[in-house]
């Protein structure tokens, strides 16, 4: 009777080892989660897209832009619709970014991408769609030349202060 007691409980501490040992190696099999990485992981990644949305709104400030396509010809409309399309391949170009900056600084990068389409279509909206399109290159830049604080310099201000608290808090 006493060597059946001792049998099952060899049984059971062998069964209890194996288990034990089977789900400590999947355990260690399983990949690392965002959830379980350390936030500093992220922080190249997260620099990475700060970057890039501070250049793209560079790339899509009104001046820019306008530097960039004037030399093309056309007219008005044809202009009109080049800028606004240089917008959105831009933004969805980037899209992914926001995933790695705060709420906030993606609103000013969707703001600051809305309020160039309404500079372009106000100038636009001034002239006749058939005029040169240097007229509106240049209602452009007058347009944007009266905005004492641009929705693309609001968002760079912005995307600037969290990308330098992240690299801050690396450093300290």
């Amino acid at each position: 009777m006493k060597t059946d007691i001792t049998t099952i409980l060899l049984i059971l501490a062998i069964i209890f080892a194996l288990l034990a040992a089977y789900f400590t190696f999947f355990r260690s099999q399983k990949k690392p989660t965002a959830v379980n990485l350390p936030k500093n992981d992220f922080d190249p990644l997260r620099l990475q897209a700060y970057e890039r949305l501070i250049m793209l709104m560079e790339r899509i400030s009104p001046s820019e832009l306008v530097m960039r396509y004037s030399g093309q010809g056309g007219s008005v409309g044809d202009l009109q619709l080049a800028l606004l399309g240089a917008v959105r391949a831009e933004i969805e170009h980037n899209y992914t970014q926001q995933l790695y900056v705060s709420n906030e600084a993606w609103n000013y990068v969707i703001t600051a991408r809305n309020e160039v389409g309404a500079i372009i279509n106000q100038a636009a909206a001034t002239l006749q769609p058939e005029e040169p399109a240097i007229a509106l290159s240049k209602k452009i830049i007058e347009l944007s030349a009266t905005e004492t604080f641009s929705s693309t310099t609001r968002a760079i201000k912005v995307l600037k202060a969290e990308a330098q608290a992240i690299i801050l808090q690396k450093q300290g």
